[in-house]
């Protein structure tokens, strides 16, 4: 218990001063490798940093490493992948490129900000590729983001703001395209960290949590006719097989602005099932709107 109080207190600590920001950053460095992708550099040529969240075992946020879906783009550049939980800031030249996204990056916490914000500061070109805001109540980030700071931007969220709306591109999976059995009406997926969230009226549909592997995942909703989730990327994937969605305990912002969104569990699953839409054509234009920014990020860099 008391290892737990402690805890919340430093994680309070290093939201609210960005003295134990810049401590924690140092603390785990370890914990956060970078990863080299493609090690081209030369001290004329620059190399592109993409910072998202690799080091973990959520699903969702290991597919969006987008490197893995347009690597052959810029096969000329040397590629690292920083987790976005400890960006190594003395890797970044000041003629580097940097790649935020995707997943719930913006404003979740001010460490993240923290490391957004000095990245940016860093590169000579800064760039948000489809990053989500993902603020909550008990979660306000101190360290406030400066847009100026970014030559290119666009996120997730449908009509946030003034912000370009491109979806996660993690709609470039080739797994989403495939078919697949049904095998069962409805289909649970809970989220890892909040198991206590799920409905007791829930518990006895199959389900599956948000750290299986990719492939289980993507296969679970395919079987699926309808699923039931309270993870973000278990509702886009969802919606982009052709499947109704229900959203059960939303936990911040991020499950407000989907352009194509899931009807939220009211406790009568049979009636919200009857609220619930398909969307026919959602994966094709998902991928449109992220081909024509992938060629406008080409245009920014080269």
């Amino acid at each position: 218990m008391a290892t737990k109080v402690f805890q919340k207190i430093y994680r309070n600590l290093i939201n609210k001063y960005t003295l134990f920001t810049r401590f924690q950053i140092w603390r785990t460095k370890s914990k956060y490798p970078v990863k080299i992708i493609r090690n081209t550099s030369t001290l004329n040529h620059p190399s592109i940093h993409f910072i998202h969240r690799y080091c973990t075992n959520n699903t969702g946020d290991i597919a969006c490493g987008y490197y893995q879906y347009i690597n052959r783009i810029f096969a000329e550049y040397a590629c690292l992948v920083h987790d976005i939980n400890s960006v190594k800031f003395s890797l970044i030249k000041k003629n580097d490129i940097i790649v935020i996204g995707g997943g719930g990056l913006l404003n979740a916490s001010t460490l993240w900000n923290y490391n957004i914000k000095k990245s940016a500061k860093l590169a000579s070109k800064s760039i948000i590729w489809t990053a989500g805001f993902n603020s909550s109540i008990n979660n306000e980030s101190v360290v406030k983001l400066e847009w100026e700071d970014f030559d290119l931007i666009s996120v997730r969220d449908y009509e946030y703001q003034n912000f370009r709306f491109v979806p996660c591109a993690t709609c470039m999976l080739h797994e989403l395209e495939l078919e697949y059995p049904s095998i069962r009406k409805i289909g649970v997926i809970a989220h890892k960290d909040v198991l206590n969230h799920l409905p007791d009226d829930l518990k006895h549909f199959d389900f599956i949590t948000n750290n299986a592997p990719l492939s289980k995942m993507i296969e679970f909703i395919g079987t699926s006719d309808i699923i039931v989730t309270n993870s973000y990327h278990a509702v886009y994937w969802s919606t982009l097989m052709q499947k109704k969605c229900i959203l059960f305990a939303p936990r911040s912002e991020k499950y407000n602005y989907f352009k194509y969104p899931p009807v939220l569990y009211s406790g009568d699953l049979e009636f919200d099932i009857s609220q619930a839409q398909i969307y026919p054509n959602s994966l094709d234009i998902c991928r449109k709107l992220n081909m024509e920014y992938i060629n406008d990020m080409k245009d920014l860099i080269s």
